[in-house]
């Protein structure tokens, strides 16, 4: 059957698109990712085409999530037929997400790593050079708004990237109507997963309720949130470009130190921020919030030559005097000498956080959630705290002085500790979580010493809007 012009049309915007971003060369063993959906199945038959002009090898991985019952089962068994009818090779997984549910997660977070994770492991040990997913151009518009809704930096408005890690979006360029389009034209059959409609799943909701409603009022925003991620993406090469010329110029590193020199880019504020960022992430494996950042250039303007600027379990900042001020940061050996220890992180909303604490051998999942999400799933873990401000989360041993507001008054930690009747030992390992500059919990549970303690002013009451979530990985 002769096929229509928008038919040749959508294929051909297809494999530009692929070799424009070098997605793909000739004789490349690609596995492709698929669900029994319209996208999945728009994308295998437009490589199987290309496969035809390329001579690709390709291979077809697919995850059972046995959430649905026998209609999983049917997706699968849907999968398999066409792959031994094209001829590529089938690799089929299956994992129970109703047994191995991870609280700490959505399922659609939960499923996604487990999903890569797999698809990754097949890749390398049947040798395939690259693995492809089938994320649309709807997909990045419901991406970017997503997080625009949650909070996001330049980053975050980028949206899906074309590539990473060794995984290609191949279809990132059809919007929804052209697949379902070329599906029609081609007589291709799919599956439809009736979860998709379920809109207690982020996601969905965004497809099903928010788009229709933005659409009305704005018939042309698909585009122009496409625009704004091409607009952050170009941005962030700009930016990344000064970064490169601001830090050759203006940061000096050694074994035990990272010098800032402050006078070079005093004027240049945002970049100042950025450049100590990076510093802390790569070097120090730490993270700060805004309002540190400002605290620490305040304090750098008006305090003394010599002086300590900010310090954390890892690092310490310090002013210094060289013929000029200068920002110094070295590692924290002094709280390693004390036996203090303390992990500080931005959380992120509906982004689990693995936080492995060292001296206490475990880790902590971490995830911030809003309250709907929070009351809806009946969410239980060992501490859950209300998170309404934008500090920095700190988990921490004890200090001197350490005390947290309860229901009948201020307690010392200290005396939190005798109750319990630990030795000295176990009175150190005891961790807190500290929200700004307040204690917001003591949590021995972690450790599995019953007496969780929540401060009164971070109880999650119906005022809460955000909810920091803290369990024990197991």
């Amino acid at each position: 059957m002769k096929k229509s012009k928008k038919e040749s049309d959508i294929f051909r915007k297809t494999r530009d698109f692929i070799l424009k971003n070098n997605l793909v060369s000739c004789n490349d063993r690609i596995l492709l990712s698929l669900s029994a959906g319209k996208d999945s199945m728009a994308m295998l038959h437009l490589f199987s085409r290309l496969s035809g002009e390329c001579n690709l090898d390709i291979g077809i991985f697919h995850l059972n999530h046995l959430t649905r019952e026998r209609e999983s089962d049917l997706d699968e068994e849907f999968i398999a037929g066409i792959a031994a009818g094209l001829g590529f090779r089938f690799f089929g997984e299956q994992y129970d997400f109703k047994k191995h549910n991870d609280k700490g997660k959505s399922f659609q977070e939960h499923a996604r790593e487990i999903r890569y994770a797999l698809l990754t492991n097949y890749a390398g040990t049947y040798g395939y050079s690259k693995t492809a997913t089938a994320h649309n151009y709807d997909d990045n518009v419901e991406t970017v708004l997503m997080r625009i809704f949650t909070g996001t930096g330049m980053n975050g408005l980028m949206g899906i990237p074309v590539s990473s890690n060794g995984i290609i979006r191949p279809i990132l360029c059809l919007a929804a109507h052209e697949i379902i389009y070329y599906l029609e034209e081609n007589n291709l059959k799919w599956r439809e997963d009736l979860s998709n409609t379920d809109n207690k799943y982020q996601r969905n909701y965004t497809r099903n309720i928010i788009i229709p409603a933005i659409k009305k009022q704005f018939p042309s925003f698909h585009k122009n949130i496409a625009n704004v991620s091409i607009h952050a993406m170009e941005s962030s090469v700009v930016f990344e470009r000064m970064f490169n010329a601001y830090y050759c110029s203006s940061v000096t590193e050694s074994v035990n130190e990272v010098l800032i020199d402050f006078e070079k880019i005093r004027d240049d504020e945002i970049m100042l921020k950025y450049i100590l960022s990076r510093v802390l992430k790569k070097k120090f494996r730490s993270l700060i919030s805004h309002a540190v950042h400002e605290e620490i250039i305040k304090n750098f303007l008006n305090g003394k030559s010599n002086s300590i600027l900010y310090k954390n379990s890892y690092v310490i900042i310090e002013k210094i005097y060289r013929g000029r001020g200068i920002i110094r940061l070295r590692p924290n050996q002094e709280i390693e000498r004390s036996g203090q220890w303390e992990y500080e992180f931005s959380p992120e909303y509906s982004l689990t956080k693995n936080i492995l604490i060292k001296e206490l051998g475990i880790i902590l999942d971490v995830t911030v959630y809003d309250s709907d999400f929070f009351e809806k799933n009946q969410i239980n873990e060992n501490i859950h705290v209300s998170f309404d401000r934008g500090e920095t989360i700190v988990i921490r041993n004890r200090r001197a002085g350490d005390r947290i507001k309860l229901e009948f008054g201020t307690k010392k930690i200290k005396d939190l500790l005798i109750e319990k009747k630990l030795d000295n030992v176990d009175k150190n390992k005891v961790p807190l979580l500290v929200i700004g500059s307040e204690i917001a919990a003591f949590m021995p549970g972690l450790l599995g010493i019953q007496g969780n303690r929540v401060s009164i002013n971070h109880k999650v009451s119906g005022n809460t809007k955000k909810i920091v979530v803290m369990s024990k990985s197991n």
